[in-house]
């Protein structure tokens, strides 16, 4: 059973065994009536946790006692095992409730105060940080101390510790409580850089040449024991290998994605990638199923799939977009955040198999011994426990020639294998699900899901997008151009950050590509006009993170640095500099330039390319000439669709099948004619009338770009 449902009954065992004992039941914590899954798995702990608010901060100066923050997230594994060792114990509830005042943060919703709090953390630790994350603050938020998981003996030992400083160190505490906040608060501090200096093809290549030399060529990916998939990293060298024809670029791209698809990180019964590998080769998931992970690798598959016509990507495109929609949304409705890699009180006991199980399910002696020496069952597939991770490590065709098989044979018995263990599987204990909605993951997804008709042609992944998109305008956005960030059964909160912002604007921007309804482009222009007014830092070119309607935190973060989502300003500046070509806005050019300038002009840029690769893109698109495809007529939705499906970087697509009042489409447009107009930073060529014309002619004006 779900050790969810397990805590479940436990709950109301408690709450039956009081009734008869005639004391009163344990009706939770102050987190009973929040709507974060991360938050309520906490409510009935006997640690008197609190949410983030005016409430908790509020008893704690006025009792002058410690604070404990600590922030998780509902798939993390190690959030439970703490949960489990510590928060559930009677020991720690005491000291805890006793000394301290403690308040709970799920970092998805609230990453405003988990960024302050990692800061903390790794400035205290040297950067060796994670999640949970467990702040030991002043009454008034300052962090006097910071750590990730730790073990009963160990938490007790931190809580007894810091009760003691408070009451007889009380003044070491206020002077590291400041230092502290200093370097917190000048981590925020970005110099303006954004000098009027040459964006240059030699640095740019500079930077490809140190972000190749990270990768590993062998299994793909960046090198080391431990493999994030990182999508942006690769979608920066697929640009890169394009407009500079750089081969080697090219074969870490395709390399990586081949590794990634036959690897144990994907999910190969339901679809869908975990989290990141333990080992290098791919291997062993840390099993949960983000969102942001799969919104982002179903984008990334789709662009490498117009570039290399493999056809192992569209498989994992559409397997990718069917776990989503089946197992992380309901019908017509957003997408939730993720699934946890527990289950059954294990991590990925849903995913993995014992040999015994995979023979008593495949009873034709054909179809099992094709499944199991597919999927290394027995061999290169074993993990603990005897158990095993499916993990191919190549194609059906490569196997079926290994073991001198017919590949349509194989191919049938594989099908029919998975179908088996896949109705296996159903039945098991699910891992639990987050089912929030944020408005920055599901724009994420409508950009994947975009990209996906893009390469495919598909309308079900339009009509999706723009069904995903339709319910965040409808039920979280605000009057006066507002977002919330999280939606949860019928209720919108949290005010967005810059993200979501950003996200949304960079979505809208692609569903205006791929469709030509203009007012995807209206509602971008939207999100940007509210950004400026509330998010913008006027003595500089970098916006905050936070808006400034919301309550002031320790700092006002300002997000720059590209992990495994890119930071919310490099996707700004992304937007400001798309509408700057899409509405031939000379100011937003300008704009997104000196955004640019600030960061690729601060010291050790080019070490760090790897958490820069989205200015990365940027850069690309400001060195290299900007193409505008306009495609008129009533025939423009479907010479748009046979123009997209060809990989073409630093090309924007516009269009329409009557007048429009976009500058680049005015006067374009004749009554019954069919025009395509290829175009180079807003100066367009005489007309053509089909597609096989304007993709010569794009290649012929590309070519002379790239032997200039």
């Amino acid at each position: 059973m779900n050790l969810r449902k397990l805590q479940n009954l436990a709950v109301i065992a408690l709450v039956v065994l009081s009734v008869f004992s005639c004391e009163k039941p344990y009706t939770g914590n102050h987190l009973v009536n929040e709507t974060s899954p991360y938050l309520l798995q906490h409510a009935f702990n006997p640690v008197d946790w609190f949410p983030w608010g005016q409430e908790a901060l509020t008893k704690a100066e006025e009792e002058d006692k410690l604070i404990v923050i600590s922030v998780g997230f509902a798939s993390c594994h190690w959030c439970h095992v703490m949960e489990e060792e510590s928060f559930e114990d009677s020991l720690v509830s005491e000291v805890m409730n006793e000394s301290f005042i403690s308040i709970k943060v799920d970092k998805e919703e609230r990453p405003d105060i988990d960024g302050i709090y990692m800061d903390a953390c790794q400035l205290i630790r040297n950067k060796s940080c994670g999640w949970p994350l467990n702040v030991i603050a002043l009454p008034d938020g300052r962090p006097v101390f910071a750590g990730t998981y730790f073990e009963k003996e160990q938490w007790i030992q931190i809580l007894e510790t810091y009760k003691y400083r408070m009451e007889e160190e009380r003044d070491d505490l206020e002077d590291f409580a400041n230092d502290l906040k200093r370097e917190i608060v000048r981590k925020d501090v970005i110099p303006d850089f954004s000098i009027d200096s040459p964006v240059k093809d030699t640095l740019l290549a500079s930077y490809a040449e140190q972000l190749k030399s990270t990768m590993d060529t062998l299994h793909g990916g960046r090198q080391g024991g431990i493999k994030f998939p990182n999508p942006t990293n690769l979608e920066l060298l697929l640009s890169y290998a394009h407009l500079y024809e750089d081969q080697e670029a090219f074969d870490l791209v395709e390399l990586t994605l081949e590794k990634m698809a036959y690897g144990g990180i994907y999910d190969h019964i339901g679809g869908g990638f975990s989290r990141y590998s333990t080992d290098r080769i791919w291997k062993i998931p840390h099993f949960e199923k983000m969102l942001y992970d799969n919104a982002q690798l179903i984008s990334v598959y789709s662009k490498a799939y117009r570039s290399f016509k493999n056809e192992e990507f569209k498989r994992v495109v559409f397997e990718t977009i069917d776990f989503c929609d089946n197992e992380l949304s309901l019908p017509k409705g957003p997408y939730f955040s993720s699934l946890d890699a527990d289950s059954d009180g294990e991590e990925g006991r849903y995913y993995v198999w014992k040999e015994e199980e995979v023979n008593g399910l495949l009873s034709d002696d054909k179809m099992l011994n094709i499944f199991k020496s597919y999927y290394q069952i027995g061999g290169n597939g074993q993990w603990e426990y005897d158990q095993n991770v499916l993990f191919p490590q190549r194609s059906i065709e490569s196997f079926a020639r290994e073991y001198n098989l017919g590949i349509a044979e194989s191919e049938t018995a594989l099908k029919e294998a998975k179908k088996v263990i896949a109705e296996a599987r159903v039945l098991r204990n699910k891992p639990a699900l987050d089912d929030k909605t944020l408005v920055s993951w599901n724009a994420l997804m409508i950009d994947g899901l975009s990209e996906a008709y893009r390469s495919f042609g598909d309308k079900k992944h339009l009509e999706r997008a723009i069904e995903v998109a339709d319910f965040i305008l409808t039920n979280m956005k605000a009057e006066d151009g507002r977002l919330y960030r999280n939606y949860k059964g019928t209720t919108a909160s949290i005010n967005a950050f810059l993200d979501d912002y950003a996200n949304l604007a960079k979505a809208f921007i692609n569903l205006y590509s791929v469709s030509f309804e203009e007012r995807w482009l209206t509602e971008a222009q939207l999100l940007v006009d509210y950004v400026n007014l509330h998010f913008k830092d006027e003595s500089s070119q970098i916006y905050y993170y936070t808006s400034d309607e919301d309550d002031a935190l320790m700092t006002r973060k300002k997000e720059i640095i590209d992990g495994v989502i890119p930071s919310s300003n490099s996707t700004l500046a992304r937007v400001i500099s798309d509408l700057g070509v899409l509405q031939d806005n000379k100011e937003y050019k300008k704009q997104s330039m000196s955004m640019l300038q600030t960061i690729v002009n601060r010291p050790n840029f080019k070490e760090y390319i790897s958490f820069n690769s989205n200015w990365g893109m940027l850069y690309l698109e400001k060195i290299r000439k900007v193409y505008e495809v306009v495609v008129m007529g009533p025939d423009s939705d479907a010479n748009r669709a046979q123009l997209m499906s060809i990989y073409a970087p630093n090309v924007y697509f516009m269009g329409s099948d009557s007048q429009s009042e976009l500058p680049l489409l005015e006067g374009k447009y004749v009554e019954g004619a069919n025009y395509i107009y290829v175009c180079k930073s807003s100066m367009c060529k005489f007309p053509v009338e089909t597609v096989d014309e304007a993709v010569i002619l794009l290649e012929k004006e590309f070519n002379q770009d790239i032997n200039l």
